[in-house]
């Protein structure tokens, strides 16, 4: 009797840190494997999203955390994402104006320099939803669970 105590004791103190090892291996192949499918479903346009994004697995005692993110300092990522159809205002100071002053200027006709004012108008964001972070996560969510659930299995036959 005192060994059987002795062997679900054991059992249970390498049951936790087994299944920690499995889950965090687990969840870094399964981090990799969901970064680079978002960069391959990524939009490519000048290759800025593609640069700032990344992936962490987090790892603690009490967690373990996979994530694939898209740089906070690219805004573009969350409309590019989830789409965008609202109107903005566009005035003489913002990039797009100064763009259209610089293409309306024709030097060579002009003796003497000046200076064109862009007027402030409205502009309507056009872009549909790409998905290209949700729709990968999508795709490999089951196979996720299934894995883990693998992953806790395969300690608890290691702790026995």
């Amino acid at each position: 009797i005192i060994v059987g105590d002795r062997k679900v004791s054991m059992q249970f103190t390498n049951f936790p840190q087994a299944a920690h090892d499995r889950l965090l291996e687990r969840i870094t192949s399964l981090t990799s494997r969901l970064e680079a499918m978002v960069l391959a479903a990524e939009p490519v346009k000048t290759g800025r999203l593609r640069s700032t994004t990344k992936s962490t697995v987090y790892d603690s005692p009490k967690r373990i955390a996979g994530v694939v993110t898209v740089s906070a300092d690219f805004a573009k990522g969350a409309a590019l994402e989830y789409g965008s159809h609202t109107t903005i205002s566009v005035n003489e100071t913002s990039p797009q104006a100064r763009a259209r002053q610089s293409k309306s200027k024709i030097p060579d006709m002009l003796t003497a320099p000046f200076a064109a004012v862009a007027s402030k108008y409205q502009r309507t964001t056009n872009l549909t939803a790409m998905r290209f972070l949700r729709g990968p996560l999508a795709e490999i969510s089951d196979e996720a669970v299934d894995e883990m659930r693998f992953a806790v299995e395969q300690a608890a036959g290691q702790a026995a």
